[in-house]
């Protein structure tokens, strides 16, 4: 059996995707808790996990996935397609690793892109989704990041 990679976390205000590590964190700390179908629930808010976890150094980059993550950009809260092609609600500041940084503060998006979407087909190699259509739909999402972005950046 695989034993997946990312858990989703049924918090307050939203559904969050997170990698094993982070939500086992969670989970140690009681912030989050199982019930007995297996869901992950917590009782905090999507930007309320988000502090804990960078906190407590465990924070995962919001556009690639990677650690560790370096740089937060603030953001207003916004409604767009998430990468999966399904509307999706987004809270606040987006975090970065160093990687993803470099191309925010270039504003080279299409590269950003096109790295996130490489680093999640080499996270999930048999994702169902084709790595061309993942990048069209990151694309989109970075681009309405980069709308919603109150150009504001701070060192973490």
């Amino acid at each position: 059996m695989q034993v997946p990679v990312r858990y989703v976390v049924h918090a307050a205000n939203t559904n969050l995707t997170l990698p094993a590590a982070q939500v086992q964190a969670l989970l140690d700390a009681g912030i989050c808790w199982t019930d007995g179908q297996q869901r992950i629930h917590s009782s905090h808010t999507s930007a309320q996990l988000g502090e804990w976890s960078i906190a407590h150094g465990i924070g995962v980059c919001d556009f690639c996935s990677g650690q560790p993550i370096v740089a937060r950009y603030g953001c207003v809260n916004f409604t767009g397609m998430g990468s999966d092609g399904r509307p999706m609600k987004f809270f606040g500041d987006w975090v970065a690793c160093a990687d993803c940084e470099r191309f925010i503060d270039a504003r080279q998006f299409s590269l950003l892109s096109a790295h996130c979407a490489a680093a999640h087909c080499k996270r999930i190699p048999r994702s169902r989704i084709a790595k061309t259509q993942l990048r069209q739909r990151i694309s989109i999402l970075h681009r309405q990041f980069a709308h919603h972005a109150t150009g504001e950046k701070r060192a973490i």
